[in-house]
């Protein structure tokens, strides 16, 4: 019961009004149940039978804006499906049956298209991780490949589509891990992707990288990869074996360093020392060796040889790392993941794909829990809309103060978690 008062021609009327609730919306959550959500409205009985003015009086909504607009999800349930897809390696269909081995039919179709339409509000945070890129001094990429079945407008696609990494250095102050999806792996991608960028960025020997105003630095890694193909087995003292060998005593100085936190003086200095002329003298080796056209150790030999003065930029430059190992590793979480969903069915899907792999990555690299930060994402960017401002986009990033207790530690190390209230009556589906 509530009272409303009321003036008309000097004098109060006491309009009794009578609640009713009215339903604002039905979604599914990730605990499985259904949520119905009410909002309870007051009007005045009798005005309302005589079709008068009924006074109509609202509650304060208590709906959180929606992931999905007028959609069934909740940001609870895209969280938990995106989670499980990207990070734990559960495609849709595998999720598909797991909820219906609890009663629920969730179907994968409605399931990719919750994923595809709620990785839309991660786009703003995308770009403002590679404005904090572009700040770094390293950067490390890398790309694989990634099928996609047909373009967004139903034609079928007959090549493989990439998807581009990027992360920042060993020595940077962000930690961040960016994927972008692209149809191909020609250089005009990588001029898209890293245009005005005037750091360094280390790649592998790929021709694409290198035409932009950044300096490319080379990867050992890679060029011991190519010596290492070429050694026949238990053949140790092949001269591919004997070039390893030589790298391998180079990343031994590394990690030894790594290991005792060398400041960069110290770095430097042991690397001029004890690296350089490792490198001089696995060059002259490779001057000595006089391998047949065609074969693997004349493909790994050309390599190690075109890419020398990439690979030794190395030595004046404590920031740089011997090898890309760190892109490497970001591409990793995404080759498993593929094994298990093979393919993006549309060109969307795969840009969905990079855009929830990007929160996840610079989540872990951040320390954060992975459901935790895609839920609070979720949950506050649709109330700032499709363009929010650059403070309420910093108050999102992964290192920031700003962030709920759920989203730094996990749940079991949380006294007390508030999440927003997603409904005030559930029900089993």
């Amino acid at each position: 019961m509530s009272l409303l008062g009321d003036k008309s021609g000097g004098l109060i009327f006491i309009v009794v009004l009578y609640s009713v609730k009215v339903a604002l919306g039905v979604r599914a959550d990730g605990s499985g149940a259904t949520a119905y959500t009410y909002r309870t409205v007051y009007k005045c009985e009798c005005c309302d039978k005589k079709g008068e003015d009924p006074h109509i009086v609202k509650s304060e909504n208590p709906t959180p804006a929606q992931v999905i607009p007028k959609g069934l999800p909740d940001q609870t349930l895209v969280a938990d499906i995106m989670q499980r897809k990207y990070q734990l390696g559960t495609p849709l269909d595998r999720q598909e049956k797991y909820w219906a081995a609890q009663g629920i039919y969730l179907s994968r179709t409605s399931m990719a298209n919750w994923v595809i339409e709620s990785s839309k509000w991660f786009e703003p945070v995308t770009q403002m991780l590679w404005k904090y890129s572009y700040k770094e001094p390293v950067l490390n990429a890398d790309e694989t490949t990634s099928r996609t079945l047909k373009t967004d407008k139903g034609k079928k696609i007959d090549k493989l589509g990439q998807m581009w990494i990027c992360s920042t250095g060993r020595a940077a102050k962000k930690k961040i891990a960016i994927y972008e999806y692209r149809d191909s792996r020609t250089k005009d991608v990588a001029e898209e992707l890293y245009y005005g960028y005037t750091g360094i960025l280390q790649t592998d020997g790929f021709q694409s990288y290198g035409s932009g105003s950044y300096m490319r630095v080379g990867c050992w890694s890679h060029a011991r990869r190519k010596l290492i193909d070429c050694i026949p087995e238990k053949h140790k003292k092949s001269k591919a074996a004997i070039a390893v060998s030589m790298i391998d005593k180079m990343f031994r100085y590394e990690r030894e360093a790594r290991k005792e936190n060398y400041t960069d003086e110290q770095l430097l200095e042991m690397r001029r020392e004890k690296i350089a002329p490792l490198v001089d003298e696995f060059y002259k080796f490779l001057d000595s060796l006089h391998p047949g056209n065609g074969s693997h150790l004349a493909e790994a030999v050309n390599y190690a040889r075109n890419q020398k003065a990439a690979l030794t930029v190395f030595l004046n430059n404590p920031l740089v790392d011997m090898s890309n190992n760190l892109a490497e590793r970001t591409v990793k979480p995404y080759v498993i993941a593929r094994k298990n969903f093979l393919f993006s069915c549309t060109e969307k899907g795969a840009h969905a794909s990079a855009a929830v792999m990007t929160i996840i990555e610079t989540a872990k690299r951040n320390g954060l829990d992975v459901y935790g930060y895609l839920l609070h994402l979720l949950t506050e960017l649709p109330k700032y809309g499709h363009n929010p401002t650059k403070e309420q986009l910093e108050a999102l990033m992964p290192w920031s103060d700003s962030l709920p207790d759920f989203c730094k530690k996990k749940y079991s190390q949380v006294e007390s978690v508030t999440i927003p209230e997603m409904s005030l009556c559930k029900a089993k589906v």
